[in-house]
This record gives structure tokens, C-alpha cells and sequence, in this order.
């Protein structure tokens, strides 16, 4: 019989929106144009989990399903199955109302996410998964996740990039409610991948118990080409900040 696993992560591609009935963000982009703020676009993010995906649609012996929040979503969430592999989508966007409680009294951390928090238990209810993988412990949208799943389902935290790093926090990367929601996690669970060196110290010392397992982030295969290089150096990062390295790339540049 096969087992039933659910796989929590954040991503967005070409193939997932294709499957999505999205808003069109062509109205606020006209009145963002005209308050002179920068338009809202449509990009890929996360592109390790649909490679682990990949992994999932190869393996007949079990029945996956992936949740996972996407914005400007017209439903409160889709279901829908690529290849065998079972979807539920929720919307990231909460209505106007629930924004400006956002923006003006920070009501998503206040609330603890509970918007996000309840459709995700509600989906698991309906699954009733024999395993459930959460891919990152850092961000609430989703994995509050880690600390609603029921004590009686097995659960695999996959540490992306640990926030409670004494390096990353003298950079000011992430957030002081960030990093107390991954500790949270961290005390709480037994079973982790585990892919950086500061992660395995620091989830050794927090949580002695904690069985690891080492893993890496999948990516495609780089692609080799027979052309004339065109560049010297490359920089690649999902931002030109001090925590993404830019000053280490300009030291090595000069």
C-alpha cells in the first residue's frame, strides 16, 4: 500500500502558474506606475522543490502531495494534479482588508499567521498523511506547518538556511520573529536535513535529541556550451546585499 506523503514548500514556476487562475496585477500596476513605485511582476522563486519534485514523480511507490501558498490567487485554494503528483495551492493574497492589518498593525505576525496556519491544517485533515516533509524552517507563511502537525504523524524538517546563525543575525538577515519561530521548530521536532556546517552545531547544541541527516538542494545540471566566453566573472544572488556576499565579490574582483 502506499504511503501518503506531504511535502510543504514555497516556489513558484512557469509550469505551477500555468495551473493557476491568477489576478492580473495590470490596474495596481498602472496606479503603482503613477505613485512612482516599482511594478509587480511575476518571477520563479524556490527552484530546489520542483527538482525535488522531480524526485517524487519518479517514484511509484508512494503518493505525494505538495502545499504550498502563491499570491494573487482568485480562489482561496486550488487543487489540481501534474503528473501524478497532487497539488493544493493556497492563496497568499488575503483582500484588502487583511493587508492593511498587515501593513499598518503587523497583524500576520501578531496573529501568529493564523490565516495561512488554519488552511494548512485543514488540507492535512483531508490527506491524512503517513509523512510530512517541511522544506525550510524560517518561514511562517508555511511552516508554521511544523508546529500544527499532529504529534502522531512523522515529520522531516529541512533546514534551508538557518536564521538563528550568529552570522547572519549581525547581518541583519531575517527577523527577531523568524528566527523564535525556527526555534521553536527545532526544540520541537526530532528529524532533520541538514545542509550547513552552522546548522548542524547550532541544532546539535539547541536540540541534543535531534537525529540529522545530511542532504543537498538539488539543481539542474549546469549546461555546457561551445561558445566564445562572453563574461569573466559572474555574480549570482537573489539580491546585491552585504548578506548575499557583494562585498566578498568586489574584494575578489579588485
Amino acid at each position: 500500500m502506499k504511503k501518503k506523503i506531504v511535502y510543504i514548500c514555497a516556489f513558484s514556476n512557469k509550469e505551477l502558474r500555468e495551473n493557476l487562475d491568477l489576478q492580473s496585477y495590470d490596474l495596481g500596476n498602472k496606479l503603482r506606475k503613477w505613485l512612482g513605485k516599482p511594478t509587480i511582476r511575476r518571477e520563479d522563486y524556490g527552484p530546489w522543490n520542483p527538482q525535488f519534485i522531480k524526485g517524487f514523480e519518479d517514484d511509484p511507490n508512494n503518493e505525494y502531495f505538495i502545499i504550498c501558498p502563491h499570491n494573487g490567487l482568485r480562489h482561496k485554494c486550488q487543487e489540481f494534479t501534474i503528473r501524478g503528483i497532487h497539488y493544493f495551492v493556497y492563496n497568499w493574497s488575503v483582500g484588502v482588508l487583511n493587508i492593511f492589518l498587515k501593513t499598518i498593525f503587523n497583524w500576520e505576525e501578531k496573529s501568529d499567521y493564523i490565516y495561512y496556519r488554519k488552511q494548512i491544517k485543514k488540507i492535512i485533515a483531508e490527506i491524512s498523511p503517513d509523512l510530512i516533509v517541511v522544506g525550510g524552517a524560517e518561514n511562517p507563511i508555511y511552516s508554521w506547518a511544523a508546529m500544527d502537525v499532529p504529534d502522531s504523524t512523522p515529520t522531516f524538517i529541512l533546514l534551508q538556511s538557518l536564521m538563528n546563525d550568529p552570522k547572519r543575525s549581525a547581518m541583519g538577515v531575517s527577523s527577531p520573529y523568524r528566527r523564535s519561530l525556527e526555534s521553536k521548530i527545532l526544540h520541537k521536532h526530532h528529524y532533520f536535513g541538514v545542509v550547513e556546517g552552522c546548522a548542524k552545531e547550532y541544532l546539535l547544541k539547541e536540540n541534543p535529541k535531534a537525529i540529522q541527516f545530511e542532504i543537498d538542494y538539488p539543481c539542474n545540471n549546469p549546461c555546457v556550451v561551445s561558445q566564445e566566453k562572453k563574461d569573466d566573472f559572474i555574480f549570482v544572488a537573489g539580491g546585491v546585499t552585504k548578506n548575499k556576499g557583494v562585498e566578498d565579490v568586489i574584494k575578489s574582483m579588485a
